[in-house]
């Protein structure tokens, strides 16, 4: 999962990025995260519906409640969903970043003022 962020750091638009984070996010049992990569593969291009609703490592989500409004929903989530899980994805982007650059600032790669810059930029 590590791995497949860093990608879609570089290309947030990688369908197969998209799809491979999807079934390690549902074979790590996080259903909610599962789908909304699911709904961006399909925002992208993807539509081999059929292997979503027969992949093995997508039966997790498979059997959520959700599921069922999500498929009837060609596998697109609802507003509320995509806001929720964007704003989830955000934050802990946000805090790794954060993180990074308190490093950097403790290694002595960033000075003070060089960190309180990034941090604010970070923070907009």
């Amino acid at each position: 999962i590590v791995d497949f962020k860093k990608a879609l750091e570089i290309d947030n638009n990688d369908i197969a990025v998209h799809w491979n984070i999807a079934c390690a996010y549902s074979l790590t049992e996080q259903p909610q995260k599962a789908m909304y990569h699911l709904d961006q593969a399909v925002a992208r291009g993807f539509t081999d519906f059929e292997k979503i609703k027969t992949h093995d490592a997508l039966a997790f989500v498979r059997i959520q409640d959700e599921y069922d409004a999500f498929a009837a929903n060609n596998f697109r989530l609802g507003a509320a969903a995509k806001k929720q899980q964007g704003s989830e994805e955000v934050s802990s982007d946000l805090l790794e970043q954060l993180n990074k650059l308190s490093e950097l600032r403790k290694r002595g790669l960033l000075s003070e003022e060089e960190f309180i810059v990034e941090k604010e930029k970070l923070l907009r």
